[in-house]
């Protein structure tokens, strides 16, 4: 994850465009943002850097690239939970939503950060997960 210093008259849709994600994974990676329409200069946002356009997509035309998505939490749903559904190593779910406990139920519709990995299985990219 990359560290943005705001500069005078940036927007947080501003930073995401710059770094090619979604407004909704941007603000997923920052809670401590309380009013995402009023960011000063020097606010520290965190931005995701988790999924790169492969340079040569044919050189894997067996396996769909998948990029990051936001997955919207259920009631009673806990990292751990998601990292089964998700098929994600709880580790790097952990990595990319720090602001939330491993065990501890979330917040109903918490935005959690799916970092990206080369295939999900269908019925994951068919559900709940938005991509941007």
């Amino acid at each position: 994850m990359l560290i943005h210093s705001v500069r005078k008259g940036e927007t947080l849709w501003q930073i995401a465009k710059a770094h090619n994600i979604s407004l909704a994974a941007l603000l997923a990676a920052n809670p401590q943002i309380a009013d995402p329409n009023s960011i000063v200069p020097g606010t520290a946002v965190n931005v995701p850097t988790v999924w790169q356009e492969e340079t040569n997509p044919a050189a894997r035309p067996d396996q769909e690239a998948v990029k990051p998505f936001v997955y919207t939490s259920q009631p009673g749903e806990t990292l751990m939970n998601i990292a089964e559904i998700t098929d994600t190593p709880l580790g790097k779910l952990i990595y990319y939503n720090r602001q939330f406990s491993r065990v501890e139920p979330l917040p109903d519709h918490s935005r959690v950060i799916i970092p990206a990995r080369e295939s999900y299985p269908a019925e994951i990219r068919g559900q709940n997960p938005r991509r941007r």
